[in-house]
Protein backbone atom coordinates (compact mmCIF):
# COMPACT_ATOMS: atom_id res chain seq x y z
CA UNK A 1 0.00 0.00 0.00
CA UNK A 2 1.28 3.32 -0.91
CA UNK A 3 1.12 6.15 1.57
CA UNK A 4 0.65 9.87 0.50
CA UNK A 5 2.25 12.40 1.98
CA UNK A 6 -0.87 15.06 1.74
CA UNK A 7 -2.82 12.50 2.62
CA UNK A 8 -1.47 11.34 5.91
CA UNK A 9 -1.06 15.62 6.44
CA UNK A 10 -4.84 15.69 5.86
CA UNK A 11 -5.99 12.99 7.94
CA UNK A 12 -3.64 14.32 10.91
CA UNK A 13 -5.08 18.28 10.42
CA UNK A 14 -8.61 16.90 10.46
CA UNK A 15 -8.26 14.56 13.00
CA UNK A 16 -7.07 17.57 15.26
CA UNK A 17 -9.88 20.04 14.30
CA UNK A 18 -12.00 17.29 15.35
CA UNK A 19 -10.92 16.85 18.53
CA UNK A 20 -10.95 20.82 18.76
CA UNK A 21 -14.10 20.58 18.60
CA UNK A 22 -15.24 17.46 21.13
CA UNK A 23 -15.40 18.92 24.07
CA UNK A 24 -13.66 16.55 26.57
CA UNK A 25 -11.50 15.27 24.21
CA UNK A 26 -9.76 18.56 23.21
CA UNK A 27 -6.46 19.96 24.73
CA UNK A 28 -6.50 23.56 26.36
CA UNK A 29 -4.69 26.30 24.45
CA UNK A 30 -2.23 28.12 27.23
CA UNK A 31 -3.67 31.14 28.44
CA UNK A 32 -2.58 34.80 26.59
CA UNK A 33 -1.91 37.85 28.42
CA UNK A 34 -2.74 41.15 26.77
CA UNK A 35 0.20 42.99 25.47
CA UNK A 36 -0.04 46.78 26.08
CA UNK A 37 2.22 48.78 23.49
CA UNK A 38 3.17 51.86 24.42
CA UNK A 39 4.20 54.22 21.37
CA UNK A 40 7.32 56.98 22.26
CA UNK A 41 7.12 60.45 21.95
CA UNK A 42 9.12 62.07 19.25
CA UNK A 43 11.11 63.50 22.58
CA UNK A 44 11.85 60.17 24.06
CA UNK A 45 12.74 59.07 20.20
CA UNK A 46 15.38 61.90 19.92
CA UNK A 47 16.13 61.04 23.37
CA UNK A 48 16.99 57.75 23.12
CA UNK A 49 18.71 58.47 20.33
CA UNK A 50 21.49 60.70 21.82
CA UNK A 51 21.68 58.32 24.63
CA UNK A 52 22.77 55.54 22.15
CA UNK A 53 26.56 55.14 20.81
CA UNK A 54 27.13 57.72 17.68
CA UNK A 55 27.06 54.40 15.34
CA UNK A 56 23.90 52.97 16.63
CA UNK A 57 21.44 56.53 16.79
CA UNK A 58 20.26 56.47 13.17
CA UNK A 59 19.17 53.06 13.58
CA UNK A 60 16.78 54.12 16.28
CA UNK A 61 15.73 57.25 13.76
CA UNK A 62 15.09 54.89 10.63
CA UNK A 63 13.27 51.96 12.72
CA UNK A 64 10.91 55.22 14.27
CA UNK A 65 10.93 57.35 11.56
CA UNK A 66 10.90 54.59 8.47
CA UNK A 67 9.41 51.86 10.09
CA UNK A 68 12.62 50.07 9.24
CA UNK A 69 13.11 46.56 10.57
CA UNK A 70 16.65 45.91 12.25
CA UNK A 71 17.88 43.95 9.12
CA UNK A 72 16.72 46.53 7.03
CA UNK A 73 18.50 49.40 8.52
CA UNK A 74 21.56 47.24 8.95
CA UNK A 75 21.43 46.74 4.63
CA UNK A 76 20.02 49.98 3.70
CA UNK A 77 23.17 51.92 1.86
CA UNK A 78 23.64 55.85 1.05
CA UNK A 79 22.52 55.51 -2.59
CA UNK A 80 19.41 53.98 -1.73
CA UNK A 81 18.48 57.11 -0.15
CA UNK A 82 16.96 59.99 -2.65
CA UNK A 83 16.63 62.69 -0.32
CA UNK A 84 15.70 65.01 -3.68
CA UNK A 85 12.79 63.00 -3.91
CA UNK A 86 12.22 61.82 -0.31
CA UNK A 87 12.32 58.13 -0.39
CA UNK A 88 13.99 55.25 1.37
CA UNK A 89 14.54 52.04 -1.23
CA UNK A 90 14.07 49.09 1.34
CA UNK A 91 16.11 46.93 -1.38
CA UNK A 92 18.48 44.38 0.59
CA UNK A 93 18.72 43.45 4.05
CA UNK A 94 21.32 41.41 6.54
CA UNK A 95 20.41 38.12 7.49
CA UNK A 96 21.84 35.83 9.36
CA UNK A 97 22.83 32.74 7.44
CA UNK A 98 24.95 29.59 9.40
CA UNK A 99 25.77 31.98 11.97
CA UNK A 100 26.98 34.64 9.50
CA UNK A 101 25.20 38.02 8.61
CA UNK A 102 25.00 38.24 4.78
CA UNK A 103 23.22 40.88 2.97
CA UNK A 104 19.89 39.60 0.82
CA UNK A 105 17.69 40.81 -1.16
CA UNK A 106 14.17 41.96 0.86
CA UNK A 107 11.88 41.19 -2.03
CA UNK A 108 11.85 41.03 -5.90
CA UNK A 109 10.63 43.93 -8.12
CA UNK A 110 8.13 45.42 -8.58
CA UNK A 111 7.83 44.94 -4.70
CA UNK A 112 10.49 46.70 -3.46
CA UNK A 113 9.14 48.75 -0.94
CA UNK A 114 10.13 52.55 -1.15
CA UNK A 115 9.56 54.54 2.18
CA UNK A 116 9.04 58.29 2.29
CA UNK A 117 11.73 60.33 3.60
CA UNK A 118 10.24 62.97 6.26
CA UNK A 119 13.11 65.73 6.66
Amino acid sequence: MHINAGDTAWMLTSTALVMFMMPGLAFRLPEVSATVVRLLTPGQVLALASAMPSRCALLVLLGAGAGLRQGEAFGLELDRIDARAGIITVDQQVVVVERRPVLARTSPEPWVPRVPLRL
